[in-house]
C-alpha cells in the first residue's frame, strides 16, 4: 500500500494529501512468527507425550522410539494435509 500511496497523489486535487496514520505489518508479521513458533512446540509436546505414554505403558524396549516416529510422521503428515485443503478451498485461510 505503501507503494501505491505517490500514484494515486498525483491524481488527487492538490488540496488533498495521503499519509500513513499507522503501520500494523511489523505486528502482524510478528503475530505470524509468535503462531509458528507455536505450531512448533505443540508438535513437540504432542510427540514428545506420545513417546512418554508408550515407553511407560509398553516398558522402555527398542520399539518405543520407532513408534514415536511413525506417530510423530503421521501428526506432521495430518497437519500438513489440513494446511493443504484448506489452502485449496481458499476458505480465508
Amino acid at each position: 500500500m505503501k507503494a501505491l500511496i505517490p500514484g494515486l497523489q498525483v491524481q488527487l486535487p492538490p488540496a488533498i494529501t495521503m499519509h500513513t496514520l499507522g503501520d500494523r505489518t511489523i505486528t502482524i508479521r510478528r503475530s505470524m512468527e509468535d503462531v509458528k513458533f507455536t505450531l512448533k512446540l505443540s508438535l513437540f509436546l504432542v510427540i514428545l507425550v506420545i513417546f512418554l505414554f508408550f515407553a511407560e505403558f509398553v516398558g522402555y524396549h527398542d520399539s518405543e522410539p520407532r513408534v514415536t516416529v511413525l506417530v510423530g510422521g503421521h501428526v506432521c503428515r495430518d497437519v500438513l494435509g489440513r494446511l493443504f485443503a484448506r489452502q485449496s478451498f481458499d476458505d480465508g485461510f
